[in-house]
């Protein structure tokens, strides 16, 4: 029996605990130590502990205790590793290392006068998913690997309270987001893409109330000129990841999808991959797997609990001791990704590319202070206040007021960015958002918990004024921009403005029935309003450039099949949340002219057959476990696949830039040029596919037929809705 006893008794030392006691077999966590003596005491009694602590020093003088498990905040972690391992203890340390590279090296000698006892924590490794992605990126099922796209985005309890605990603190944490969350996903990108060469990173604090960074984006260049494209972010206003890797043959990523060039190959990679990784194996969905479980429940019988990768760590670390074999993910191991985090540092503060490896005369060697980062260069700092009055005006003498209503989408955020940012990557200049309304949809919890963020950083980061009324917004501004993310709420919030405002953008969902549709397109054409709506995935970079190169080479499009993650929001019926950007892509490349729709579902796979009027046949598969969005076009001459991911980063851009050239069309022509040929944003390659107020009609009757026929289970038509349009 391995001995454990864990020292810091925060958030994190509780999955260790349950870790443990998955294992009764072969790990007990028998001591514990904290400086609090109320958390000291309840962690103990939550895990039944027999021995307490309040010195980190009794615990490693515990002559009982095998391994010392360390949670505490990273700037304490040299102290207590190098006590343990000169103690002649085992020890399992959590990420990252250290907070800086200099104190991390000191781990790693002490390490050295005592090789094979020290453990870090990097438990994704263990990680069913992520091993069987690393193990097909490892054994050439994806051919050369070319290029990765890493997202991380989430809420944490820690930057709740960031101002009075360590979390998002340089001096103990080490950094923000990069440091104590993308350094997981940094890890495995280690593993799939070998050495990296250089990083080029930015940074920011945009939305949590700590010193260090919530927002970071990276690109690392590896040996062999593959690239990869990390963004992450805590409080953001979204949660979501994605870990993608694509090679010479092939893709892998999660959520989980693998594809290969070769579809031959598939099935065989599949069976490869399950005889190497059998304990990976997802449970199997056939007839008689589900009905010998559904037996088995009925029996009474216990299923074998799954283990967290957290126990298959402790697992292997004590096979390993009991063994006498070196511990898995040495210091060493560990310190790749730490480097890459501080190499990401020193990139966002200096404004350049930084070469790898690093050495000691780096600049954030010995860590980075809270001077340093507030003195930062970097492409994403926080932009200063400025009154309105001082913004760059037209010809005509005008800035254009920009007003948002809804602030429960990631959107509120990207648009004020990228009008107010000169920094931001994709700023359009000229603009400025000037007054806003909150919203908020209380029995959407999506909607709900998002408001307080979003507005908080308009009014403290921006200076955009909130207002109690979307009529007031409307009243202060050029142009609306209705983002609420619940489409319910649309037809309300448009009448609501179309007295006051001439200019409409409505974000998607336009609405969740045609019936509100035609309402707004009618209301709309009585009030003299312009107004404008689609999904940003349209103006996807790879797929307007697809289309644009099938025009000028004169091609027709036979058929098109578009894959997207089908997320359900019950307030928006089954296809309105994620199922609209699917439904704007297809006929982006098919045109108008849907007569039909079908609807099948196998598994977590939904597919929608669309029958067209000119006798052509099209599809939207949507899979609510993979969060892939893909499309593949074939014409009388040639087939294309479009792979969306890579342009995720500027689609709120492009959307805006749409918007912006439709809606103020006339009005601001020397700075805008936003006539028919011209574009807010420049030559914008997706001008020829906006989309008319018939199309945006044709988008939602799609999804309300493709609904109809999931309830029924037959083929449902398009309902012909004669409207008077706006434009």
């Amino acid at each position: 029996m391995l001995n454990v006893g864990i020292i810091g008794t925060g958030l994190i030392a509780r999955d260790h605990a349950l870790a443990i006691s998955m294992l009764p077999g072969s790990v007990s966590l028998i001591a514990v130590a904290d400086v609090a003596p109320e958390r000291l005491q309840d962690f103990s009694a939550s895990f039944l502990v027999p021995r307490r602590y309040q010195d980190a020093a009794e615990l490693i003088a515990d002559p009982e205790v095998d391994l010392v498990t360390i949670t505490t905040p990273p700037s304490a972690h040299e102290a207590i590793a190098v006590a343990a391992l000169d103690a002649g203890k085992y020890v399992f340390c959590e990420k990252p290392l250290a907070h800086s590279l200099a104190s991390a090296g000191r781990i790693v000698e002490a390490e050295g006068r005592n090789p094979g006892r020290l453990a870090v924590s990097h438990q994704l490794r263990y990680d069913p998913s992520f091993r069987r992605l690393i193990w097909l990126c490892s054994n050439g099922w994806v051919g050369k690997i070319q290029s990765a796209l890493i997202e991380r985005h989430s809420y944490i309890p820690h930057s709740n309270h960031g101002k009075q605990g360590w979390w998002g603190s340089w001096k103990v944490a080490g950094g923000g987001v990069f440091m104590t969350q993308l350094i997981h996903e940094l890890d495995l990108l280690l593993l799939a893409m070998g050495r990296p060469l250089s990083v080029s990173a930015a940074m920011d604090t945009r939305y949590a109330g700590i010193e260090s960074e919530d927002y970071a984006e990276a690109t690392i260049r590896f040996v062999g000129e593959a690239t990869a494209r990390c963004v992450a972010s805590v409080n953001s206003g979204h949660v979501r990841g994605g870990f993608t890797i694509y090679g010479s043959s092939g893709t892998v990523g999660l959520p989980w999808n693998f594809t290969t060039h070769d579809s031959s190959r598939l099935p065989k990679a599949m069976k490869e991959l399950d005889r190497a990784l059998p304990d990976t194996r997802p449970r199997s969905a056939a007839l008689v797997s589900r009905g010998s479980r559904f037996l088995a429940r009925r029996l009474g019988l216990k299923a074998k609990v799954a283990l967290t990768p957290h126990a298959r760590l402790y697992q292997e670390i004590a096979d390993k001791i009991k063994s006498g074999d070196p511990l898995p993910i040495p210091p060493a191991a560990a310190l790749g990704s730490l480097e890459l985090c501080a190499a990401a540092y020193e990139s966002a503060l200096t404004g350049k590319v930084i070469g790898l490896p690093l050495d000691s005369t780096s600049i954030v060697y010995r860590g980075i202070s809270k001077e340093d980062y507030d003195a930062r260069k970097c492409s994403l700092k926080k932009p200063e206040r400025t009154s309105i009055q001082t913004v760059r005006k037209n010809a005509n003498g005008n800035a254009i007021r920009v007003g948002l209503i809804g602030l429960d989408t990631s959107h509120a955020s990207a648009f004020t960015s990228i009008l107010h940012n000169p920094d931001d990557p994709f700023h359009i200049p000229g603009a400025r958002v000037v007054a806003a309304y909150p919203g908020g949809s209380p029995d959407m919890p999506i909607s709900i918990s998002r408001v307080t963020g979003f507005t908080r950083e308009l009014r403290d980061i921006y200076g955009v004024r909130i207002m109690d009324a979307p009529e007031e917004v409307a009243e202060a501004c050029d142009l609306v921009c209705i983002l609420a993310s619940d489409g319910r709420v649309h037809p309300a919030l448009f009448r609501a403005v179309t007295g006051c405002s001439r200019s409409v953008f409505v974000d998607k969902p336009f609405a969740v029935s045609p019936a509100d549709a035609q309402h707004m397109f009618m209301l709309a054409a009585e009030t003299g309003t312009r107004v404008f709506a689609s999904s940003a995935f349209r103006y996807a970079d790879d797929l307007v450039n697809a289309l644009n190169s099938i025009r000028a080479a004169g091609e027709r499009v036979k058929t098109c099949c578009v894959r997207y993650w089908l997320q359900i929001q019950e307030t928006q019926g089954r296809y309105f949340w994620y199922g609209i950007h699917a439904s704007e892509m297809l006929l982006a490349v098919m045109g108008k002219g849907v007569r039909e729709v079908e609807v099948s579902q196998q598994g977590d796979r939904d597919t929608i057959v669309v029958w067209h009027e000119d006798g052509r046949q099209s599809s939207l598969i949507g899979s609510q476990n993979d969060g892939a969005f893909h499309v593949s076009i074939e014409t009388d001459k040639r087939t294309l696949e479009v792979d969306l991911g890579p342009s995720v980063p500027s689609l709120a851009a492009r959307v805006l830039a749409a918007a912006l050239d439709v809606l103020t069309e006339g009005q601001f022509p020397r700075l805008w040029g936003a006539t028919a040929a011209g574009s807010v944003s420049g030559n914008r390659p997706g001008r020829a596919f906006d989309p008319d107020d018939q199309e945006t009609l044709e988008v939602i009757g799609l999804l309300d037929a493709a609904q109809r026929s999931y309830a029924s289970k037959k083929r449902a038509s398009i309902q012909r809705i004669a409207p008077t349009l706006s434009l």
